[in-house]
């Protein structure tokens, strides 16, 4: 660990904390990007947290507070290099003491992760905060991105695997992904655990695991596998199966095979080679959970179809596309993706609907009625902006209200108003478009 100051270009001592209650702060660079890791000692058992920023903003966050005689935090957030400066408090009895103030040159992330362009159109339409993401494909890279498109956090993988997904990991104190070899023949796939400070914290494997998983509310795993098995029509066909992991045992709760709503028949992608072990009939991309609805919902981009199962039976509760339990208005379903449930209980996804030559990917929100096994669209988005997505893409509905199109391999991320007003845009490079999208507004809970 080191006590210092950077100023200019070289480093100097820093000067003894003074006071009645400070003792020392302490702290030092991480393999998590931008983030540092502070250590405190006090003179007398007090409340203390450290405030942090880039420079001049040097109160932009504070961590929670902490009681006792030291502690350690891990300050995630600054942006890559870039001036950052640190001070630590500590309050006792309605004082508050001020130690000194600490500056810091941050880190540039690697050559692989390519600048992303921000353009800010209302930043009073939009909440502050980061986005957890990945690329989609080669490399495989995991970020953490502020709001100006700046690398805050950054993990590179194997150069032979892909890392479509990552998620805050359940305790919050740091992030999960999926990873995977790119050569489907082999079966590397695990959920990988990792802090705040960039450590590998478990690797748990999960045999044929690919696309998507999900955290769920009792710390165990649900993710998609592929489920191959042999036809007397077909030869092979590469369908595909829930599975749950609560780290003693794993079971499949669905497969693609036992649902009688999904047809095994030819279709558009039929002979598409992703797959090595054979056709690729169903190719799940999205899984997501409700707790509230007690239930995982499916993507399949192949099958054209989106299905919703009970999270304890894994029986078929609804779907749409091919034998849904519900019609769609016109032919909107077209390699869906991303599909999550609204709190009003809708259906909200992205798609590229077959409706011609030009096609052009958008996002859909559906209403579903029961009574009459139909559905309504209640919001769209991306009509006419011919953007066509041919990997990825996804829409999320955001806690303020506004809905996120990731456009994918397209390359644009677009945040809109309730009122269609596009109030904050980024555009990737080429080759370095994220797959899944998670907005977080702070890592510390007093920052909310």
């Amino acid at each position: 660990m080191k006590r210092c100051l950077w100023i200019g270009l070289g480093l100097v001592a820093c000067r003894p904390e003074t006071g009645n209650l400070i003792g020392a702060l302490d702290w030092e660079a991480t393999e998590g990007g931008t983030v540092l890791r502070a250590e405190w000692t006090l003179q007398e058992e007090a409340l203390a947290w450290v405030e942090f920023g880039p420079s001049p903003r040097c109160d932009r966050w504070k961590t929670p507070k902490e009681r006792g005689l030291s502690g350690e935090v891990l300050l995630i957030g600054l942006p890559p290099a870039t001036d950052a400066c640190f001070s630590l408090y500590a309050e006792k009895d309605g004082v508050v003491e001020a130690g000194v103030m600490q500056t810091y040159r941050t880190s540039s992330p690697p050559a692989a992760f390519e600048p992303m362009e921000v353009e800010i159109f209302d930043d009073t339409a939009y909440a502050d905060g980061f986005w957890l993401g990945t690329n989609a494909i080669n490399p495989a890279l995991a970020y953490v991105l502020d709001r100006d498109g700046n690398y805050v956090w950054w993990h590179k993988g194997p150069a032979n695997a892909l890392t479509p997904q990552m998620s805050m990991a359940h305790a919050k104190d740091g992030f999960v992904f999926n990873e995977f070899n790119r050569d489907f023949s082999i079966d590397e796939s695990r959920i990988v655990s990792i802090g705040f400070d960039g450590v590998v914290k478990e690797s748990i494997s999960t045999p044929n695991g690919h696309h998507s998983f999900t955290n769920l509310p009792d710390g165990s795993l649900a993710y998609l596998a592929i489920d191959v098995r042999d036809t007397e029509e077909y030869g092979p066909v590469v369908g595909d199966a829930l599975i749950i992991d609560d780290g003693v045992t794993s079971e499949v709760l669905y497969t693609t095979w036992d649902d009688e709503h999904i047809l095994l028949e030819p279709h558009e992608q039929w002979g598409v080679s992703f797959y090595p072990q054979g056709i690729d009939w169903t190719h799940a991309n999205y899984l997501y959970f409700d707790e509230d609805r007690n239930s995982f919902t499916i993507s399949f981009a192949h099958a054209d179809a989106i299905v919703e199962v009970d999270a304890d039976t894994g029986a078929h509760l609804r779907s749409i596309g091919q034998a849904g339990t519900h019609s769609v208005p016109g032919n909107l379903l077209g390699r869906p993706h991303s599909a999550e449930w609204t709190d009003d209980g809708n259906l909200l996804f992205f798609t590229t609907p077959r409706l011609g030559e030009n096609e052009e990917s958008i996002g859909v929100e559906l209403a579903f009625d029961d009574s009459t096994n139909s559905t309504e669209v209640v919001w769209s988005y991306g009509e006419g902006l011919n953007y066509f997505t041919l990997v990825m893409g996804e829409v999320l509905r955001l806690d303020n209200g506004n809905t996120l199109m990731n456009f994918g391999s397209k390359g644009i991320v677009e945040e809109i108003s309730p009122e269609g007003e596009v109030v904050w845009r980024m555009y990737t490079a080429t080759g370095t478009f994220p797959g899944h999208l998670v907005f977080v507004d702070s890592f510390y809970e007093d920052n909310r």
